[in-house]
């Protein structure tokens, strides 16, 4: 599975599929579209936009979902709940991006498969954080919520791949 993959289900999963990382890494985040040991790195100018955008990414996303889910009043207080984990959950990445020197990226074989070990423990520390409260959140939701949610994270490139 290549880093562009576990950052998007990482993210997808964090938010019923919908925030942070799906869009971060769909924007040209460590390995590309070339896989683990992919011939570029998304091009430092898109990764530094990657993590230049992290929070506002993640509000959009989170907005978004909201909205499409059209959550009821009983289901919001779980909802406050899974969004503030996962704008909490974001500081990984935004730790691995601030290890990047964009205008450098690594040449050597070593270097950038150190690199995509940052960004791939940041999205399982992600991961640890958002899932639990993810399943619960979702465990609230009508049939009619639990596709709409199943569907935005097929879109956003989750672990069924892009549609």
């Amino acid at each position: 599975m290549n880093v562009k993959r576990i950052l998007i289900a990482t993210a997808a999963l964090g938010t019923i599929a919908v925030a942070a990382i799906p869009v971060v890494a769909q924007s040209g985040g460590p390995g590309g579209h070339h896989g683990m040991m992919g011939a570029h790195w998304g091009g430092p100018a898109r990764m530094q936009m990657m993590c230049e955008n992290v929070d506002a990414r993640v509000a959009g996303a989170l907005a978004f979902a909201e909205t499409k889910l059209n959550l009821t009043d009983a289901q919001k207080p779980g909802w406050t709940k899974l969004a503030d984990t996962v704008k909490g959950s974001t500081q990984p990445l935004k730790q691995a991006c601030g290890s990047v020197d964009f205008n450098n990226p690594p040449q050597a074989l070593p270097d950038r498969m150190a690199r995509m070990e940052a960004f791939v423990t940041a999205g399982a520390n992600m991961m640890q954080t958002v899932r639990p409260v993810v399943a619960d959140f979702y465990n609230t939701l009508t049939p009619e919520q639990k596709q709409v949610a199943d569907q935005l994270m097929q879109h956003r490139g989750g672990p069924r791949g892009r549609q």
